[in-house]
């Protein structure tokens, strides 16, 4: 089955420190984050990844279908620029078959640009096997403050699927 895949992107418009364009994402400065080599502060974004959802508008979601307590993998790649937040990742299994799992804490696999979650639904499934359901995988990535020089604009973007 193909899962399909998502684009989103957000903008920083860096006029004076730390002005910031509120698109996709909603990135908000954090003065305190730190980079581990003494360089504090970064853009922030929060992302939210849908999986097996069906979204006919914005309020409105339900599963796509039957996933048998199959895993669920979401394989993110960012582009140069934007760093995943360590400990930022959880989820939630919203199942109308079997049985939901709230604000999990999702474990990723890093290399390089690229992050993988692999969320198990085999727990969540009923007697029968069956988990019909959907996740909402929530993280945040990180942006250095000189990715875009004074009076500058920068898209930075990422692809999940």
């Amino acid at each position: 089955m193909d899962k399909g895949d998502a684009e989103a992107h957000y903008t920083i418009d860096k006029e004076v420190v730390p002005p910031v364009s509120k698109k996709a994402g909603t990135p908000h400065w954090d003065a305190s984050y730190d980079w581990g080599d003494g360089t504090k502060g970064a853009w922030i974004a929060d992302w939210t990844v849908h999986v097996n959802c069906y979204e006919p508008n914005d309020w409105t979601h339900a599963p796509a279908s039957d996933l048998a307590g199959a895993d669920v993998t979401v394989s993110d790649t960012f582009d140069e620029g934007l760093t995943y937040v360590e400990g930022s990742a959880q989820y939630n299994a919203i199942a109308t078959v079997g049985t939901s799992a709230w604000q999990q804490r999702a474990m990723p696999t890093l290399e390089g640009q690229n992050v993988t979650f692999t969320i198990p639904t085999s727990a969540l499934a009923n007697e029968q096997g069956s988990w019909r359901g959907y996740v909402e995988l929530k993280y945040q990535t990180a942006t250095r403050s000189d990715v875009a020089e004074p009076g500058a604009s920068v898209t930075l973007g990422n692809t999940a699927s």
